[in-house]
C-alpha cells in the first residue's frame, strides 16, 4: 500500500529543523514497525487519503546530547497554549495531553499515559484524521516563538555542582564548631539547599 505522513506534520518537523538544525533525529519516526502494525496506533496509514494511506503520528527527539533537552516541553507548551485545532494527543515522558475531555480529565491537561512506551525518548505528536486538519499547512507556531536556552555545557554545570558542595562542606564546619550556638539550626539548613542543589547540578550531567 502507498502511504505518506500528514502535511501538518512535515510542517512541524520542518520548524524543528529550521530551529535546530544540528539537533538528533535518532528517534525520530512516523511511519510504525512491525509492533506497531499489531496495535491500535496513528503511526500506522489506516487513515485514507483517496488509495493513499495517510500516517498521522509523528515522534521527535529529546536531543540530550546536542543540548536541546527541552526541547519537547518547550514545544508542547506552545502547542498547547495555542489550542492547535489540529492535534488529537501529545505524549512525553510518561504523561499524555489530549485535545478533548475524558472523565475526570479536562482537555489540554496532562495525565499519566500508560502506553507500552513512555516516550522518554521523544515527544509523540498525533492529529486528527479529517483531512481539513492532518493535511493542513498552518504554521504551528514554533518559529515565532522564544527558543528555549540550551543547557551549559558540562564542564560548567561540574564547577556549579563543586561551588555547592564546598559551600556546604563549609557550612557543615561552622554547625560543628558552634553546636551550641543559636544560629547552627540554620547554617545545616542551608547547607542541605547547597547540597541538594548540587545534587541536581550533578543529575543534570549525568
Amino acid at each position: 500500500m502507498t502511504y505518506r505522513r500528514a502535511k501538518s506534520l512535515d510542517v512541524l518537523v520542518d520548524e524543528f529543523n529550521t530551529l535546530f538544525p544540528g539537533r538528533s533525529t535518532l528517534s525520530d519516526g512516523w511511519i510504525g514497525d512491525d509492533a506497531h502494525a499489531s496495535r491500535d496506533s496513528d503511526h500506522n496509514p489506516w487513515v485514507k487519503d483517496g488509495a493513499v494511506g495517510v500516517v498521522t503520528a509523528e515522534d521527535i527527539t529529546e536531543d540530550n546530547e546536542g543540548g536541546h533537552s527541552e526541547i519537547i516541553d518547550w514545544a508542547f507548551a506552545i502547542i498547547i497554549e495555542r489550542r492547535d485545532p489540529r492535534v488529537k494527543y501529545l505524549i512525553h515522558e510518561g504523561r499524555i495531553c489530549r485535545s478533548y475531555d475524558k472523565p475526570g480529565i479536562p482537555a489540554w491537561t496532562w495525565s499519566k499515559y500508560t502506553g507500552l512506551n513512555a516516550h522518554t525518548k521523544h515527544g509523540h505528536v498525533s492529529v486528527l484524521p479529517e483531512k481539513r486538519f492532518y493535511d493542513s499547512t498552518a504554521p504551528w507556531g514554533l518559529l515565532t516563538a522564544s527558543k528555549p536556552k540550551p543547557k551549559p555545557p558540562v564542564n560548567t554545570r561540574v564547577d556549579q555542582a563543586r561551588a555547592h558542595l564546598e559551600a556546604a562542606r563549609e557550612l557543615l564546619d561552622v554547625a560543628y564548631d558552634a553546636r551550641k550556638n543559636a544560629t547552627v539550626k540554620a547554617s545545616i539548613k542551608t547547607a542541605d539547599s547547597h547540597a541538594r542543589a548540587a545534587l541536581l547540578a550533578i543529575k543534570a550531567v549525568d
